[in-house]
């Protein structure tokens, strides 16, 4: 059988996470438990090579966090499987740190073996488009995402994946030009 035509099972998992909890940094281990334990569950009803969490599932710098990638890589060992997974990421630039709105490609042992940096945030809620100082304030700097650059689709069992995230989805040049990347 032709590598490029074997059907990988995947799996997607969806935690039920309070929007108003989710962000709070003393919750982020009890978030990420849901999910790991979510993750576990699917394994007794499948045997997935790849599983999928959401967007903002984990809202820690988990490429920071490397006793969170481990557990990530206890859960996912289990399992044999890589994992997609959205977290927010921060780089250095010489006027502070910029944030991003990040899809990480995880090995079975938590290593990040790829990512997107999502290149069209959502106006008002990830980034203030406007230069009204006063507004601005409110917005506040660590919520404001920077649009990523191009990049390559993850290199993932089933192939190259051109990611997209969230509005991302309702544009079709954006989804074509991924796909072709």
């Amino acid at each position: 059988e032709d590598e490029s035509e074997r059907a990988v099972s995947v799996a997607i998992v969806q935690g039920n996470i309070d929007s108003g909890s989710r962000w709070r940094s003393e919750l982020y281990g009890a978030n990420l438990d849901l999910y790991l334990r979510l993750t576990l569950d699917t394994f007794e009803k499948d045997s997935p090579e790849i599983v999928f969490w959401p967007e903002a599932a984990m809202t820690f710098f988990v490429d920071e966090e490397p006793l969170y990638r481990k557990s990530l890589g206890r859960v996912l060992r289990r399992g044999g499987v890589e994992l997609v997974a959205g977290a927010p990421r921060n780089e250095k630039s010489p006027d502070g740190p910029l944030y991003y709105n990040t899809i990480f490609l995880f090995s079975e042992d938590g290593e990040i073996r790829g990512r997107y940096d999502k290149q069209y945030p959502v106006p008002f809620t990830e980034y203030f488009p406007l230069p009204v100082g006063s507004l601005r304030r409110r917005f506040g700097r660590e919520r404001e995402l920077t649009a990523g650059g191009p990049a390559r689709p993850l290199a993932t069992r089933a192939g190259p994946a051109g990611v997209v995230t969230c509005n991302e989805g309702m544009l079709p040049e954006v989804v074509s030009r991924r796909v072709d990347e």
